[in-house]
């Protein structure tokens, strides 16, 4: 890996998925045609994925490569892959230099671009606000008791002066 976090050898490989493959709520359905994106070129391999190429690109006036490839049903299951998605890259290269860049993976059903998939925002579009109580350590508190709780300092008032108009 370089220095800002890239792989800088002519192979390697991530794995971007491990999930127990299936339906909710015991796994995710993870078929469809999934989106890559980084900037090299490199000859893609899908080990321990039974997934199908079906389309890359490399525009050398960007230097960036663009694949599709599709996993069909069950293609990640216990049988296929253990749940888990492979890419492997070789012959990778920016320019003269080994290595790839800004790799980025779409799942199914999302757009370059998309902050956040479609099926998340289904999935809490039913709500008027979420609440990140592991963000906020709410769930980590390890004194139960309110007494024995840190307490918040009570809020202070503050008045404020309007500005000297000057003429």
């Amino acid at each position: 890996m370089g220095a800002d976090g890239w792989p800088t050898q002519d192979q390697f490989g991530l794995v971007f998925i491990t999930e127990a493959p299936g339906p909710s709520p015991d796994g995710m359905l993870m078929d469809g045609v999934y989106r890559l994106s980084f900037l090299g070129n490199a000859t893609l391999l899908f080990p321990n994925t039974r997934g199908t190429l079906l389309n890359q690109t490399f525009d050398s006036a960007s230097g960036r490569t663009v694949a599709f490839f599709e996993v069909p049903p069950n293609g990640l299951g216990p049988a296929n892959g253990n749940g888990q998605l492979w890419i492997g890259w070789t012959g990778a290269s920016i320019g003269a230099s080994p290595g790839a860049k800004d790799i980025v993976l779409l799942q199914p059903g999302c757009s370059p671009g998309d902050v956040f998939s479609p099926g998340l925002l289904q999935l809490v579009s039913r709500f008027d606000s979420l609440r990140f109580m592991d963000w906020v350590h709410t769930n980590s508190k390890f004194r139960r008791e309110p007494s024995l709780r840190t307490k918040n300092p009570a809020p202070k008032k503050q008045t404020l002066t309007p500005p000297k108009q000057t003429t």
